[in-house]
């Protein structure tokens, strides 16, 4: 869980990581045919943590290809949250 702890606050605090999933929602937006949505829009599409956490936690912990590691990793946001409480997400 320490490994995925640092994962997530590298994909939380890095500048660098913040500012290229700005550019991705934007890309996505325009590759769609629609405008770019406002800094707002974005501000709030990048704070919703728990639903991007449930994503995230399935890539890393393989079990979008391995659906059997979800027993092996039953890693709730709560448990993730609690365990990692140094970790302002």
């Amino acid at each position: 869980m320490q490994a995925y702890g640092e994962y997530i606050n590298c994909y939380y605090k890095s500048r660098k990581v913040i500012d290229r999933r700005k550019e991705k929602i934007r890309a996505m937006a325009i590759a769609q045919g629609k405008p770019p949505p406002s800094g707002k829009i974005i501000k709030k599409m990048l704070s919703q943590k728990k639903e991007h956490f449930e994503k995230r936690k399935d890539k890393f912990f393989m079990i979008d290809r391995f659906p059997e590691n979800s027993e092996r990793f039953p890693l709730s946001y709560a448990d993730f949250l609690a365990y990692h409480s140094g970790i302002s997400l």
